[in-house]
């Protein structure tokens, strides 16, 4: 079982959350899907070298929006992290196959 110890948050320049995840571990809060479906933009951080650092997820803010889409909060995940969640997402959906060593990810 994984769990959270730390996850570190700070405001962006432009006023979203951006956090970075230490950790996970399951939810004790009753949590229900969620009506509003969004865009979640991603991005690799790399170092000097371009060596990959931390993964960056940034959801937009609803089209539905009077001022239009924005980004709102944002998770940076690091390969450990990246690791640790495949694994959840394995636990989560039995039916997918993660990619492994160049092998494509079944389709469904």
């Amino acid at each position: 079982m994984l769990r959270v110890l730390a996850v570190s948050a700070q405001m962006s320049e432009s006023g979203e959350t951006v956090a970075r995840v230490g950790s996970f571990q399951p939810s004790r809060q009753n949590v229900r899907e969620h009506p509003t479906i969004v865009t979640c933009e991603y991005q690799v951080l790399r170092d000097d070298n371009g060596a990959p650092l931390l993964l960056h997820l940034a959801t937009m803010g609803s089209s539905e929006r009077a001022s239009g889409p924005k980004m709102s909060q944002a998770l940076q995940i690091d390969e450990l992290r990246a690791r640790e969640l495949v694994e959840l997402l394995e636990d989560a959906f039995p039916s997918i196959v993660m990619r492994r060593s160049g092998e494509r990810p079944a389709q469904g």
